[in-house]
């Protein structure tokens, strides 16, 4: 089975403090591996009274918080300091939907949630609802959802990912600044195209037309289901919608011809289609089983 993941960009907002949370792993295919959080703050700011607090959106409870006395302290960068913190194996739920505030003392700076929005109704945002970051995992083992841009403050970046993480360091793409040069694609119609980037480094990715029947065909068989020779490729497709899954942000599209087998697993949250509408969608084909 085949699951196209779309990039996605959302802006989202902070209170006036020179801190933040900067990136996140919560979930990906197979077994969780190597989840974090991690926090940047201003380099003479005082962490000392900072944490931050896991909330499950099931019932809106706190199951966890951690001090950022307890963080690792990562590299400092243009005035500012990376903090993370690694969780065990499914240390961070993985939604929908499930939240971090950061707080300060009595003060909760951020309160952001993956994967929908949800009301605390304990620990140090009670009675606060969340804002959701706008993008989700899972992804492979070793990336991450995390923040691009320039700026020196939350609301100047936007969440991205899954992408490669960069766990105690600054994030691809972010300039901590008010000025600088930003290197990736700037190409619109490239499907890695990177608004923020000021200057092309090369890197541009562009979609390969395919039908569905040859991003899911291989031609080797067997006792049980091989990769498909499309996967790692980016490619984009047009089929129609032949089931929505109720409650997540998943669907399966097929060929037009009726008597196809062929078909895709798409999982992506920003719009949620019916049965019967044909879409078009771009992505990186991966495939998994289970």
């Amino acid at each position: 089975m085949k699951r196209i993941l779309l990039p996605l960009l959302f802006l989202s907002f902070l209170f006036s403090q020179d801190m933040w949370i900067n990136e996140i792993h919560y979930d990906n295919f197979g077994t969780d591996e190597g989840e974090f959080i991690e926090i940047v703050a201003s380099a003479s700011m005082s962490i000392a009274s900072a944490a931050v607090t896991l909330y499950n959106g099931n019932n809106g409870s706190a199951y966890n918080d951690v001090s950022l006395s307890e963080f690792t302290q990562g590299s400092t960068q243009d005035g500012y300091t990376f903090y993370y913190y690694s969780f065990p194996s499914n240390g961070i739920q993985n939604g929908p939907p499930d939240a971090i505030s950061l707080e300060n003392g009595s003060v909760v700076i951020q309160f952001i949630s993956y994967e929908g929005t949800m009301t605390a109704f304990d620990g140090a945002a009670n009675g606060m609802s969340s804002i959701d970051i706008g993008v989700s995992e899972p992804g492979e083992i070793g990336e991450s959802l995390q923040l691009q841009g320039i700026g020196t403050s939350y609301d100047s970046f936007s969440w991205v990912g899954p992408i490669p993480a960069t766990m105690g360091s600054i994030n691809t793409n972010q300039i901590l600044g008010n000025s600088g040069t930003i290197y990736g694609c700037i190409d619109p119609t490239a499907v890695n195209y990177n608004p923020a980037a000021t200057d092309d480094d090369g890197s541009c990715l562009y979609a390969t037309e395919m039908s569905i029947y040859d991003i899911q065909y291989t031609t080797v068989q067997g006792d049980y289901c091989y990769e498909s020779a499309s996967v790692g490729q980016y490619a984009i497709t047009t089929g129609i919608v032949t089931a929505v899954v109720p409650g997540n942000p998943t669907f399966y599209i097929q060929d037009f011809t009726s008597d196809t087998y062929a078909g895709i697993y798409i999982f992506d949250n920003s719009f949620t289609p019916v049965v019967g509408d044909e879409v078009t969608v771009s992505g990186t084909v991966n495939e998994y089983y289970s």
